[in-house]
């Protein structure tokens, strides 16, 4: 697995830190490509997701990292989450036009038309999942709400062995 941090700062990012540690421990002798924070692939806003990853066997992922403590975190919501005082977007419609712009990606090369599912992952590696479960019960409802999410998309993951990638990954 090759791994190309477009930004100097992913070794002083602790959350990127830990979820490339996990990530290339279970896709190390895999043949692909992962990108963190890499310009080339964007969201619909143009922005870049914290991770992208192509890897042979998998569909292709779209990471986006939360890295706060669940002390930090006071509320979610759709379209807002309130983080040490000051209430910011929501970090799911930002994974979800990750998702997009990686499937927008591969909609533009015809050979790759409707052959790829990009999936996207909320990772929040600083929290427990079960702790983060019991904090915010309505998670799931949270998650089935996302514009285009599937609820076996966890399943899928599990299948390919990349849901434990993320620590408290919201889709496993």
């Amino acid at each position: 697995m090759e791994f190309i941090p477009a930004l100097d700062s992913f070794s002083q990012d602790e959350a990127a830190t830990l979820i490339w540690e996990r990530l290339s421990g279970i896709l190390g002798d895999v043949d692909g490509i992962c990108y963190y924070k890499h310009p080339i692939i964007s969201s619909v806003s143009s922005l870049p997701p914290d991770f992208a990853l192509i890897a042979e066997g998998y569909e292709p992922v779209a990471i986006k990292s939360v890295s706060c403590t669940l002390g930090e975190i006071e509320s979610i919501g759709q379209s807002v989450w309130k983080i040490s005082g000051q209430e910011s977007d929501s970090p799911l419609p930002i994974l979800d036009d990750f998702v997009t712009g990686l499937k927008n990606k591969f909609e533009r090369q015809r050979p790759l038309r409707r052959l790829l599912n990009p999936i996207g992952i909320l990772a929040l590696p600083l929290i427990g999942r079960k702790e983060f479960e019991r904090k915010f019960k309505n998670i799931e409802t949270l998650m089935t709400s996302l514009n285009g999410w599937n609820p076996n998309t966890h399943q899928l993951l599990k299948k390919k062995c990349c849901w434990s990638v993320c620590g408290a990954s919201l889709l496993h």
